[in-house]
């Protein structure tokens, strides 16, 4: 039985409860090592020569899939107190230990798709000049709304791959990925709308200088964690702990 938005998140409240403290410092430390990373590339991004940009490109690739890992270490994290498992601050490390290559994999297929369609765009902002200001313009917008749409649509099929990579300890990056779009058959729009309906606490999140979105990503990383449960049809389980029926060969 597949659950609704509302259930997936009153859930993910329900077992927040009493964990408000660590998820929001697991997700405090989360952000900064992001930041860290990011930093990494500011001094690269006022390269204006064709061989400055393809640096920059390089490292922000580079510091993308470093913070994959993390991301899918925040994955675990919540994906451990869903099913009531031990949980730690040092889960956001996981993945570096379960096989990296794997989600760094994952990571670069999508990140390299998405960057097809934003190449031009950032090539025209690196470019430009007053005189093709406004044809640097129309373009770059055009290509920035491709390469969004191509981003949702990855991102609808292959939602689940990092936390099946997590599951599946031997499951390689693109079993995970085929795996991750069958699964998501029939829960696409379900995953669409769920998103969806976390825009409005974003965005009061940001009226207070951010501080409320660390209350407000720890909720949606729950959420998410329940989302895919529940997609195994796990929540109706009386043993969360129950061998998942997927061979790490599909």
């Amino acid at each position: 039985m597949k659950h609704s938005s509302a259930e997936l998140k009153e859930m993910a409240r329900n077992n927040l409860a009493g964990k408000w403290g660590i998820a929001v410092g697991f997700s405090v430390l989360e952000i900064l090592i992001l930041i860290l990373l990011s930093c990494a590339t500011v001094p690269l991004a006022r390269a204006y020569t064709p061989f400055g940009i393809i640096i920059y490109l390089i490292a922000s690739l580079i510091v993308g899939l470093i913070g994959s890992l993390f991301s899918a270490g925040s994955a675990y994290f919540f994906l451990n107190i869903c099913r009531g498992r031990e949980y730690r601050i040092s889960d956001l490390f996981a993945a570096f230990k379960m096989h990296p290559d794997r989600f760094l994999i994952v990571a670069l297929i999508l990140t390299l798709i998405e960057t097809v369609f934003q190449f031009p765009s950032l090539m025209l902002s690196f470019s430009s000049t007053t005189e093709n200001f406004s044809y640097s313009i129309i373009i770059s917008s055009l290509c920035t709304l491709v390469g969004s749409v191509v981003s949702l649509i990855l991102s609808l099929f292959f939602a689940l791959s990092t936390y099946l990579l997590l599951d599946f300890t031997e499951m390689g990056a693109i079993a995970s990925m085929k795996l991750s779009a069958r699964l998501m058959r029939g829960n696409k729009g379900r995953y669409f709308y769920i998103n969806l309906s976390f825009l409005g606490w974003i965005f009061l999140g940001s009226l207070s200088f951010g501080i409320g979105l660390l209350w407000i990503q720890p909720y949606i990383n729950m959420t998410m964690a329940y989302f895919y449960t529940d997609v195994l049809h796990q929540l109706d389980r009386r043993d969360p702990e129950m061998s998942i029926n997927f061979k790490a060969s599909c």
